[in-house]
This record gives C-alpha cells, structure tokens and sequence, in this order.
C-alpha cells in the first residue's frame, strides 16, 4: 500500500518516466519493480569503498501509470500489539 501510495502521489500531476537503480544481486527489489512496469533500460558501476557494485538501471514510463500491477503473492505479515523480545 506504500508502494502504491507513492506511486500515485508521483504520477498525479502526470510525472514523466521514474528511474530508479537496483544493485545486481538484489533480485527480491527486481521482481517487485518489475511487478510494477519498471523495466531495465541500462546499467552502470557504483562504488562501494573498494570495490565497485554491478548495478541496474531501471525505468517506469509515465503510461505505465494506468496499467496495473502484476498479482504478487503476499507473505503473511506480524500484527499485534506484543513487545519485541
């Protein structure tokens, strides 16, 4: 619902494309764009101290807007008012 939440909140004065780059190995962050019309469109390095990441760069077109996610499987989620332990 955040997600989406956001998603309108960018795209309700008719936001142009949205960028956004995902490192290369986060594969659990590249199936949820891509559930949500974002497509890889380039990549580029990013350097972390000594090294540097593989990372994607990744676009959402302004129509895409109107196009519905894809359905994703939900995990179950903790509620409750319980303390950590």
């Amino acid at each position: 619902r955040l997600f989406a939440a956001v998603m309108a909140w960018m795209h309700k004065d008719g936001a142009p494309d949205l960028w956004i780059g995902v490192w290369s190995e986060n594969h659990g962050a590249q199936r949820f764009y891509a559930r949500h019309a974002f497509q890889q469109v380039g990549t580029y390095g990013f350097v972390v101290g000594e090294q540097v990441d593989h990372e994607f760069i990744l676009r959402r077109t302004g129509h895409d807007r109107l196009t519905p996610p894809k359905a994703e499987s939900r995990e179950p989620v903790a509620t409750g008012g319980g303390s950590p332990s």
